[in-house]
């Protein structure tokens, strides 16, 4: 959809549910080795000329469901997976029934969880965490990747055209679009706004 389209249309009212993408401002600085977004890694990974990597760091900054499918479908393809969360615990707004599913999984398969830590730095492809509440330093040696799982920013570009090209024209932002949230607060605005026009 772009501006010329949705106004083509002579809507009376559009609601705009674009999403989000990741925020790459955010990302920690790596100079020596890959820092992606899960989208592009897992766009990376399944191409062709996909590399392989040997060790890999996932950040959590989704704390849902996204960052244990992540790292699972990363540890299935035969990577060594540390999956860090600067939360007291994996999954940390995940219901506990899904939880302790995906603990069970991930500890099958090799995945090395760090609750309460942080990628400190990079240097020259050697990772470095550091713990939230004693500052501990953790060295874990040479990875091939971080790829991070959240940090993602609204992507309201659409919805600021239109507005911009027709002021008087009602638009409704709902999901991910006005703020990146869960899928439930999704759905909810989704319904809310289906409802009030009709």
């Amino acid at each position: 959809a772009t501006t010329q389209t949705v106004l083509a249309m002579a809507p009376d009212t559009v609601i705009i549910a674009t999403g989000s993408g990741p925020n790459r401002t955010l990302f920690p600085h790596a100079d020596n080795i890959p820092v992606l977004a899960a989208t592009d890694a897992i766009d990376l990974l399944a191409g062709h000329d996909a590399p392989h990597w040997s060790r890999v760091i996932v950040l959590d900054r989704d704390l849902y469901f996204a960052t244990g499918a992540l790292a699972e479908w990363l540890a299935s393809r035969d990577a060594e997976v540390h999956l860090v969360s600067y939360h007291q615990m994996i999954g940390h707004d995940l219901p506990a029934a899904n939880l302790t599913r995906m603990l069970g999984r991930l500890d099958a398969l090799g995945v090395t969880t760090y609750p309460a830590h942080d990628l400190a730095h990079i240097d020259k492809q050697r990772a470095v965490l550091r713990h939230a509440y004693s500052n501990r330093a953790k060295d874990l040696g040479a990875i091939d990747a971080v790829v991070v799982s959240g940090l993602h920013r609204a992507d309201d570009g659409l919805a600021l055209a239109v507005r911009a090209a027709r002021p008087a024209l009602e638009v409704r932002v709902v999901g991910d679009a006005l703020a990146p949230r869960s899928i439930k607060d999704a759905v909810h605005e989704g319904d809310h706004a289906g409802r009030e026009i009709i």
